[in-house]
């Protein structure tokens, strides 16, 4: 994930073409959660209610940025340092990011 001022654009880990490009201004929620499925907040553009799995049997960390119109569901690999990735987004997107506990 790269960021700037006012973008946040996706691209394969090895370089190339951008796989989706989000403007901030178009973002009006973004939440994460360490659970085993990504949260979404349900007044705002959800993935059809047929997807049912995701990827996994275990907890991974989400991020989902949402809008009226759009959503990107992002995992973050076990590896990363999860809370410098949403401090960065937070301070190059402008946004704060929603953190929420999975229900038990």
């Amino acid at each position: 994930m790269n960021l700037s001022a006012g973008r946040s654009s996706l691209v394969p880990t090895a370089g190339g073409k951008v796989v989706r490009a989000v403007q901030t201004r178009d973002i009006t929620k973004a939440t994460y959660v360490h659970a085993e499925k990504p949260e979404f907040d349900p007044a705002l553009n959800l993935p059809s209610s047929t997807v049912k799995n995701w990827p996994g049997v275990r907890s991974q960390h989400w991020l989902v940025l949402q809008s009226k119109s759009s959503f990107t569901v992002l995992r973050l690999e076990e590896s990363t340092r999860v809370t410098e990735i949403l401090s960065a987004f937070e301070k190059s997107m402008g946004l704060t990011v929603v953190k929420t506990t999975p229900p038990k």
